[in-house]
């Protein structure tokens, strides 16, 4: 095969998918190709292996050894990123005029974050602050219940502790799970935090709290290792200074 033509790997069982663009969810100004299999959406990353072929069982040889790897997204993320600010009802054609690319998702992921309505034959959205707000807890819930199994676990208390024998309550390893989780689902967006989604004054708090002992523990420690520094230094001895004509080698040079 030629060294244009690529592997990727899609779910088991697939034998057609399309090639779809899409906003990209950092920065849903910019498009990019995505997998589309049926109403399903997947996400393209490249893989690009050290050796120069890749050989299948069936004797095909690849002279491109990329692979790329399919994961299903939600394209609902998108939805959100794009008809957040959009407060009216406003039709499937004016949609579609300002995002082209939402005639390639299905409906039933507009209706999860939308209030529809029809009339004289015409579908009305408008965006659902509640139905967002319920969407994306329950996927920062979801989250949650990944992380708190995971070693992430570790990273995510140091922020927590200022040393082995400190002590962090319930409540504020709770915020710190969740603070997290929601940065998490966060990544796949581009509207500010509201509400709940925001930091915790009182987990903010803790951490600066945390912060300014990890500071003054640095100095003092930095204070303490100059100290002993200047303790090790030698001491110079006090040179003492011997008149002309009285050293030790003018008595042996002196003539008799």
């Amino acid at each position: 095969m030629d060294k244009d033509t690529r592997t990727i790997l899609l779910p088991k069982g697939t034998t057609e998918y399309d090639l779809v663009e899409l906003p990209d969810y950092q920065d849903i100004t910019k498009t990019r190709k995505y997998g589309k299999v049926g109403d399903s959406i997947y996400e393209l990353k490249s893989i690009k292996e050290s050796p120069k072929s890749i050989i299948f069982e069936s004797g095909y040889v690849m002279e491109n050894s990329e692979i790329i790897l399919s994961s299903k997204i939600n394209p609902t993320y998108l939805l959100i990123s794009c008809l957040f600010d959009f407060q009216k009802y406003i039709s499937l054609d004016d949609i579609t005029d300002k995002f082209p690319w939402i005639e390639h998702i299905d409906e039933k992921y507009l209706l999860e974050i939308t209030d529809k309505i029809d009339e004289n034959g015409d579908s009305f959205y408008k965006i659902s602050k509640p139905k967002v707000t319920d969407y994306l807890k329950k996927r920062i819930e979801a989250v949650q219940k990944t992380l708190d199994q995971t070693k992430l676990v570790n990273f995510m208390k140091m922020e927590l502790y200022v040393n082995s024998e400190s002590e962090v309550t319930d409540e504020i390893w709770a915020l710190q799970l969740w603070s997290t989780s929601v940065n998490f689902v966060w990544d796949y967006l581009t509207i500010s935090k509201y509400g709940d989604f925001v930091d915790s004054e009182k987990l903010n708090s803790h951490k600066a709290e945390v912060r300014n002992k990890l500071n003054i523990n640095t100095m003092m420690t930095q204070q303490t290792t100059t100290k002993k520094e200047e303790k090790k230094k030698p001491v110079k001895k006090p040179v003492k200074k011997v008149a002309a004509g009285r050293g030790a080698l003018d008595a042996f040079f002196k003539p008799k």
